[in-house]
Formats: C-alpha cells, sequence, structure tokens
C-alpha cells in the first residue's frame, strides 16, 4: 500500500476549498474534489481538517476579506465623530461590493448552506461583529431592541443582495442599493444619535 501524500502546509487546505467556493460555487465542492486540486487523497485531507472545519475556514476568510474592504472606513466614520448607527449603511454598500466580485463565495456564506459552520464560535464572531461595535455608542436601555432590529437588517439586506445576484424582479445594483438604504431608514433610523 502506497503512503499518503503529506501536505506540509495544511493552509492550503483552507486555499483550495476557497478557490473551489468563490470561483464554482459551494454545489461544486467536494472533499473529493477538494483533494483532487491538491493531488493528495480525500482521507489525506480529513487528517489535518474535518469538512465543518474547512468550510468555516473559508467563511472566516471571506469575512476578513469584507473587514479589509471596510474597517478603515468604518472607524474612519466613528474617529470623525459622524452617526455611529450609519455604519450599518457603510457594512451594506461593502456587503454588495463583495458579492459582485465574490457572488458563489458570498451565496455560501449567507445562505443556508452555511448554518453548520456558523454555530463555530469563530464563524459567530463575525457574524455579530458589527453589532457588538455599534452598542457601545448607544444607550444600554436599547440594545435588546436594537440587537433584534440590527439582525433584522442583515436578513433583509441579504436577501436583497441574493435577490440581486439572481437577478430576481429584475434588481440592478442601484435598486439594490435604494432598497437597503430604505431599510436602513425603515428598522435603524430610531436609534440614530445625531
Amino acid at each position: 500500500m502506497a503512503r499518503e501524500k503529506v501536505i506540509v502546509n495544511p493552509t492550503k487546505i483552507i486555499d483550495a476549498a476557497y478557490e473551489i467556493i468563490d470561483t464554482r460555487g459551494f454545489g461544486d465542492f467536494s472533499s473529493r474534489k477538494l483533494a483532487a486540486s491538491l493531488g493528495v487523497s480525500h482521507m489525506t485531507v480529513y487528517n489535518y481538517f474535518d469538512r465543518d472545519e474547512v468550510l468555516g475556514q473559508v467563511i472566516t476568510r471571506g469575512f476578513q476579506q469584507i473587514h479589509n474592504l471596510m474597517d478603515d472606513e468604518i472607524m474612519n466614520h466613528l474617529e470623525a465623530g459622524k452617526e455611529p448607527v450609519e455604519v450599518y449603511l457603510i457594512l451594506a454598500n461593502k456587503l454588495v461590493q463583495f458579492a459582485k466580485t465574490h457572488k458563489s463565495l458570498y451565496i455560501f456564506m449567507f445562505t443556508k448552506q452555511s448554518t453548520i459552520t456558523a454555530r463555530q464560535p469563530e464563524v459567530k464572531r463575525h457574524y455579530y461583529s458589527a453589532e457588538e461595535l455599534l452598542t457601545q455608542y448607544l444607550p444600554a436601555e436599547v440594545h435588546s431592541d436594537f440587537r433584534k432590529d440590527s439582525n433584522l437588517f442583515f436578513l433583509i439586506i441579504n436577501a436583497i443582495i441574493l435577490g440581486y445576484l439572481d437577478g430576481r424582479h429584475n434588481a440592478t445594483e442601484e435598486s439594490c442599493r435604494s432598497d437597503i438604504e430604505r431599510s436602513y431608514h425603515k428598522l435603524l433610523g430610531a436609534y440614530r444619535i445625531k
């Protein structure tokens, strides 16, 4: 029996999984395809990560890219003393930008396909990072309602972005951004401080 090929750098597994999902979509992802892209058997991959760990790392990497798109803009916005809740508009618009560039990855990250990995602590932290940032600016008595409304806002903008990506209802980028703006004002406008 031949010896299993060793993967010298296990992050190559995550790199390959990310590439498959980003370019071909989650529907084209399997452990066998991942292993084939690495030139190893699918059992070799499992010596390093289980499937949920791989998918969780792909989502984490996607969130890192999203954060890279917006972190400086958000910090500059807050340091300039601008309306804190408007951070949600920055975030939503950066999600549209990310979705345009990484359509398959966005669909994977924000649909039911990722629900198992969303329970992983690191992934869960990314899903709720904006909410944690903003609660420090809001009065404690509104935190509970704000959490509910901000979660609802993200559900709505996610549906809007997914509709835009799928071309539902003749959605355009302009109508997508307009619907996001409207949702922001309806759900989070009441939390504006300034």
